[in-house]
């Protein structure tokens, strides 16, 4: 996982640099990284909780080691094929 978690981190970085000073090589290199991730990437999703208030609160589903998140239903197929 080392290489995926390098990548997760590169990828942060990039999300930070401004739009404006975005150019297509910022672009390609963003997706190639991405690819390799949803590629490569063991998922292990977990389920979590957001809260927004006292009384209301979300389950979220994402993956510990790259973060891609997930709605319910790609949840229950991952964890169905397992």
């Amino acid at each position: 996982m080392d290489l995926i978690d390098a990548f997760v981190r590169i990828r942060s970085i990039l999300e930070t640099i401004p739009i404006k000073s975005q150019n297509p090589t910022h672009h390609q290199i963003y997706q190639q990284i991405t690819e390799y991730i949803e590629t490569n990437c063991n998922h292990h999703v977990i389920q979590d909780q957001i809260d927004f208030s006292p009384e209301y609160s979300k389950t979220i589903y994402y993956c510990e080691h790259c973060m891609k998140s997930y709605d319910y239903k790609e949840y229950l197929a991952l964890t169905n094929l397992r």
